[in-house]
């Protein structure tokens, strides 16, 4: 996260997430993780910025001059649909 995001300082305030992926095309297809940030840390260098940039759009960020920040989740819980046992028996 760039630190100019009002999303950095609510997850200092309230480190409570979830975060839910959706298959693609599928909406009803889904898993999510819920949990607590258990660290905010700098991306200094900008590895996991750049991680994220080379997957998506094969080059590096863009933007070498803002800081940006990783927040670490620690699941708690997590749920899947369809159920994961019915994922696998198929």
């Amino acid at each position: 996260m760039d630190e100019s995001r009002a999303r950095l300082g609510y997850l200092r305030e309230n480190p409570r997430v979830s975060l839910t992926v959706l298959a693609e095309g599928d909406w009803y297809r889904h898993v999510t993780v819920v949990g607590r940030v258990g660290a905010i840390v700098e991306d200094e260098e900008l590895r996991d910025i750049d991680r994220l940039a080379l997957r998506y759009t094969g080059r590096r960020y863009g933007n070498r001059q803002s800081r940006r920040f990783s927040a670490w989740l620690e699941p708690e819980r997590w749920h899947s649909w369809p159920l994961a046992k019915q994922i696998r028996a198929k």
